[in-house]
């Protein structure tokens, strides 16, 4: 099992399941919920896909940062 922990912030400690697909942006309708205005109401998603998750921005306006590095998918692996 592998999860999105939020290590600041007001979710801070949060641990959020990505066993099957997690929508992340400032809509209430996501599984991860960032009331602040630089996230897109719908701005990523982290998918189980063989061979590990991946993360995708889903076109936001501000672009999506893994490590300080601009992507548009990523594949995650621990404490990225």
């Amino acid at each position: 099992m592998a999860w999105l922990v939020a290590v600041d912030g007001e979710l801070e400690g949060r641990r959020f399941s990505l066993d099957a697909p997690c929508l992340v942006g400032r809509g209430p309708y996501n599984h991860v919920f960032l009331d602040d205005t630089r996230i897109s109401r719908q701005h990523a998603k982290i998918s189980p896909e063989p061979g590990g998750h991946i993360f995708y921005d889903l076109n936001s306006a501000h672009g999506t940062y893994v490590n300080d590095v601009q992507v548009k998918r990523q594949k995650l692996g621990p404490h990225e």
